[in-house]
Order: C-alpha cells, then sequence, then structure tokens
C-alpha cells in the first residue's frame, strides 16, 4: 500500500495535466492508506516483546526469523498484509508498531487466528475440548472438516557449554491431533491413526496402500488425507 502511495504521489507532482481524475485518485489512495494504517493501531495494544536469544540460524520462530506478512483475525475484525512473527517457543505472536518499529505480542485472548504464509493457526481454548489438548493456544489447522487434524508447533531452548562457552540452540516438535466426539486424541504412529477411526479400518488400510502413504516418512500428509477421506466415508 505504501508503495502505492508514494507512485500515485510522484505521479500528482510530475508535469503532467491537473486532472479532476488524478486528484480523486490522489485523494482516495490517502483515505485508504490513512483509514488501512489506523486500523492496525488497534493491534498495538499488547506488551512490548522481549528479544529472544538467537545463534546464527538458531531462532524460536516459526519458520523465520524474518517478518513475514500475513492476516489477523482479532477482535472479530480481519487484518490484511501484517507483519508478523510467531515465536512457538512461547506461544506468542508478534507484530511490528508502525510508527516507532516497535515489537509488539497481540493479546491473545483476543486473537482468534493467523495465517503466516498460507499456515492457518486457530486459538483453541482447552476448555471447550474437554482439557484434550496440552494447552490453550494456537494449533496450525492442516484439515478442518469433521474430523479436524492440527498440530502443535513448539521450539525448546537449550544450552550447551563447549570450550567453556555457552552455545545455544532449539529443539522443534510438532505434534498432530484428531478430532472425535468433541475431543482431541494425540496421534503418533500409524496405529494409533487408524485405532482412532476403528470403524472406518479396513477401508483406511486400502486407502494407504493404494496411495503410498507411511505415517512415519510424512506424518502430516498421511493424517490429513485419511482425516478427509474418512470424513468422505461416513458421509456417504
Amino acid at each position: 500500500v505504501f508503495g502505492f502511495f508514494v507512485l500515485v504521489l510522484r505521479t500528482a507532482n510530475a508535469k503532467q495535466p491537473d486532472t479532476a481524475f488524478l486528484k480523486a485518485s490522489v485523494a482516495n489512495t490517502v483515505r485508504f492508506y490513512s483509514s488501512s494504517i489506523e486500523g492496525q493501531t488497534l493491534l498495538y495494544t499488547g506488551s512490548e516483546y522481549g528479544t529472544p536469544q538467537t545463534r546464527d540460524d538458531q531462532h524460536p520462530f516459526f519458520l523465520s526469523d524474518d517478518w513475514i506478512y500475513g492476516t489477523v483475525r482479532y477482535r472479530g475484525q480481519d487484518y490484511e498484509h501484517v507483519p508478523l512473527l510467531y515465536d512457538i517457543s512461547t506461544g506468542q505472536l508478534v507484530t511490528e508498531n508502525y510508527y516507532n518499529a516497535e515489537e509488539i505480542v497481540l493479546v491473545s485472548e483476543n486473537l482468534e487466528e493467523f495465517t503466516i504464509n498460507d499456515h492457518l493457526f486457530r486459538r483453541i481454548q482447552n476448555e471447550d475440548v474437554s482439557r484434550s489438548l496440552p494447552a490453550t493456544g494456537y494449533y496450525e489447522v492442516l484439515y478442518d472438516g469433521p474430523s479436524r487434524t492440527i498440530a502443535r508447533h513448539l521450539k525448546t531452548l537449550t544450552e550447551d557449554i563447549e570450550s567453556h562457552v555457552v552455545k545455544i540452540g532449539y529443539d522443534e516438535k510438532i505434534r498432530y491431533f484428531l478430532l472425535r466426539n468433541g475431543r482431541y486424541l494425540a496421534i503418533r504412529t500409524r496405529r494409533g491413526m487408524l485405532d482412532a477411526l476403528e470403524d472406518q479400518k479396513p477401508a483406511l488400510k486400502q486407502f494407504l496402500k493404494k496411495n503410498k502413504l507411511r505415517f512415519r516418512r510424512d506424518p502430516e500428509q498421511t493424517l490429513t488425507k485419511i482425516a478427509a477421506y474418512y470424513d468422505t466415508l461416513i458421509a456417504e
């Protein structure tokens, strides 16, 4: 938006006829730009983010330690093109204050969901699912049908001493869950996945074999496709 705003102003200042159309374009762009920035100031009500420990490529963030522009649903309002960092060691979503470049933690109770590089994360209240999840927090929605599958991304800070020097790192783990009868079941193995969907187990085994799906090799893809296929079977 900012680049377009500058482009229009430069065009307006160039030695070209001062047409009514050009004036209207500049006025509309200024109003749009101003309202976009003003709207995003509602995101800047959280606390200041504390700089985490990092080393080389070791960082606590999801995907990247650089800003990624994504979307946010905050207090029921959708915001687009928002700079985001998702700290999966603390479960905090961070944005940048446009006016002073301060890093702000979005208030989790007001944050319903967000996307980063087409990865959708949704805040799930543990009490709403009979406390079947490790904790209330943001979970990536992998498949959003009746047999919803989600993933919990987590990084844990590690410290090793080498030659009397403390070196930090981050161990990343992903846990998968499948929604059944209002509760989430932790899925760790192929057997656990099939047992959770036991009423269609023979058909699911055939589907796995036909599509050459291996849970150990690609748990996310396998679980997602199995859950979606299961929903088609029970819908028949």
